[in-house]
Order: structure tokens, then sequence, then C-alpha cells
């Protein structure tokens, strides 16, 4: 979360120039307001919410990532051609979080909200394979969630979650094809490179 307000994280911490003590000064202050906001609150508040506003809220969050790729670079969210930058990918990933926790607060409503929350699961599995730690918070999100509500035997909803696990086929399936396709052409070497180590 610090690292998407830009006062540290994971991408911010890996960086070769360090904070200037004035600006190490400036993020403890702000790591302080953003804890005294309370924003897990949101998560947990979440299970107060009528059920139009628990729908309300993850299509909000929905159309806050959309907005986000869209604005990367003027490109549309469903043509996804280049990596996006640091701040883009935190700010997703704090996104998909949200989602996540606010789904898995809601697990007795699952069921209204969980054809937003799959389509948007798929979205960035499907998309975003330049950004690894997108497609690996969204594959982890995919399985904290069937973890929950697998053994849910009474709710329809757990035969669509298992359903909803052939995501993570035809993204091994889609890297096993490439390969075997540009071994056929003798380029697997250098197109290796590049899809693990994306410019």
């Amino acid at each position: 979360m610090l690292s998407w307000f830009g006062l540290g994280g994971s991408s911010y911490d890996s960086r070769e120039v360090k904070p200037t003590p004035d600006q190490q000064q400036l993020i403890k202050i702000a790591q302080n307001v953003i804890l005294e906001c309370h924003p897990e609150q949101l998560i947990v508040d979440g299970k107060y919410l009528t059920s139009s506003a628990l729908t309300e809220l993850v299509n909000a969050i929905v159309q806050a990532s959309s907005a986000i790729v869209s604005q990367s670079e003027g490109m549309a969210p469903s043509q996804q051609t280049k990596k996006l930058n640091e701040q883009d990918e935190d700010a997703l990933v704090l996104y998909l979080e949200l989602m996540v926790s606010i789904t898995l607060e809601n697990k007795d409503r699952l069921s209204q909200i969980w054809p937003s929350v799959q389509h948007h699961l798929q979205w960035i599995m499907s998309t975003f394979g330049r950004n690894p730690v997108l497609v690996e918070r969204a594959v982890v999100g995919l399985l904290r969630l069937a973890n929950r509500n697998l053994f849910r035997l009474k709710d329809d909803i757990a035969e669509e979650i298992l359903h909803s696990l052939a995501m993570l086929l035809v993204i091994f399936y889609f890297r096993s094809s490439l390969m075997r396709i540009l071994s056929e052409t003798g380029t697997i070497e250098s197109s290796l490179s590049v899809i693990d180590n994306p410019q």
C-alpha cells in the first residue's frame, strides 16, 4: 500500500536511489497519517454494506483498475501491449488486494459479486503477462478465494469457483505452447530471455 502512495514498498525499496533524510522524515509522517485513517476498515466494514452498495464498491474497484490501464500511455484496457510502469502496477495490485479482501469478508454474499470478481481476475491473468507480480497476486487471490469457499457444499458458488481454477491452466498452457512454438523455430533462447526479463 505504501508503494502506491509513493512512500516505499517492494518496488520502491529495490531502486538504487535512496530517500534523503528529509524524505525519510516525510515518509514516516505520511505512514502515520495513513495508519490513523485506518484504511483496513474499508475491508472490515464491507460486510455491513447493503447488497447494492457492495456491488457498487466492487464495480468501482474494477473501473478504477481499468482507468489506470487506460491512462497508462493511452492504452485501451482491452489491449495491453506494453509492460506497466511500477506505479501503475502497484496501483493495480492495491486494487486487486482490496477486491480479494472485500470478497473474503463477504463470503455469504459471494454469489452476488462473484461474476465481477472472476472477470477481473481473468482480465489480470490474461492481459498482464509482462507484469509477473500482478499476475502472481491475482493467482494467489484466486487460490485464497477457492480455499475459503470450495467446501461450502450447500452453495452453487463452490462449483463456479472450482471452474474458475481453469484460468490457471490457461496461463500454464499459454506459456507451454509458446515455448513449443519457439523451440520449433529455433528462437527459444532469445525469446525466453525477452519473456522472463522484459525491458
